[in-house]
């Protein structure tokens, strides 16, 4: 049994490390927009939204969501939208490197150029033209990843300042042409980027399918597309096959030659 105290240890220095990378992430702000109080598969806990503006809705509860695992589905299930801009207050009081996280999916539209909207955050675009059918389509996870820095109440994002009036700073979704402007899920931690969770990349198995015809080093044909059509007959009509036409004059011209040889010859047998 000496073996016990030593499998022990270890499985108690696995418990702790699981629990520090867990509660790594210092989360200031969050909220599950149009949802209730979640805890995500990385330990994050996000908050029920209380927004007064704009319509909660849970229609993406009828889909599911790819691209993270089932306990992380409700995030990107639940949302808040409005016909206008709507803002939430995330408090910010002590310098240092922040990240703001944000939460999409489309649950509602079946193509691009649909749902197209900007975000800021302290009245600075952090996020433009935002089409998320266009970056991953639909039913599919998709986060927007900002670092920002406060300093000296100003708050220093992709290269611009503002001023930090008061102790927190606005995060608004804009609308645009396109619909309106949503929110699935979002929080902001006190943390390096490189401390952040993110999401798996997409699968792209035409991709792999062509890395691996080029290590073979022998490529394989693609089978036709959908829209592809695979034509049966040709068209217009039938060609004489100019080779036949070559073999049939072959036999041809030699018996020509033949009879213009042997008409002399005859001529002079009927003299004699």
């Amino acid at each position: 049994m000496g073996w016990w105290p030593s499998v022990t240890v270890q499985l108690l220095l696995l418990l702790c490390n699981v629990a520090q990378s867990r509660a790594a992430v210092n989360v200031i702000w969050s909220v599950n927009a149009g949802g209730e109080r979640h805890t995500d598969s990385s330990g994050i806990k996000y908050n029920k939204d209380t927004a007064a503006v704009g319509e909660a809705s849970d229609y993406g509860r009828t889909m599911t969501i790819f691209r993270v695992p089932q306990q992380d589905q409700i995030l990107y299930q639940t949302e808040r939208y409005h016909t206008s801009d709507f803002s939430y207050n995330i408090p910010l009081k002590d310098d240092g490197d922040y990240v703001l996280v944000l939460k999409f999916s489309e649950v509602w539209f079946n193509a691009a150029h649909q749902k197209v909207f900007n975000v800021q955050l302290n009245g600075e675009d952090v996020v433009e033209q935002l089409d998320i059918y266009k970056e991953v389509g639909r039913g599919v996870a998709h986060d927007e990843i900002i670092p920002f820095k406060v300093k000296s109440k100003k708050l220093i994002v992709n290269g611009k300042k503002s001023d930090i009036l008061g102790k927190s700073v606005s995060l608004t979704l804009v609308k645009g042409y396109h619909d309106n402007p949503k929110l699935n899920a979002a929080y902001v931690a006190k943390a390096a980027v490189e401390e952040i969770p993110t999401l798996p990349p997409l699968d792209t198995p035409e991709e792999e399918d062509e890395l691996e015809d080029e290590e073979d080093g022998e490529p394989l044909q693609k089978p036709p597309k959908p829209d592809d059509k695979i034509r049966k007959h040709t068209s217009g009509p039938k060609v004489q096959n100019p080779y036949a036409v070559s073999d049939s004059t072959s036999y041809i011209i030699p018996i020509f030659a033949a009879v213009a040889a042997f008409v002399p010859l005859l001529y002079c047998l009927c003299k004699i």
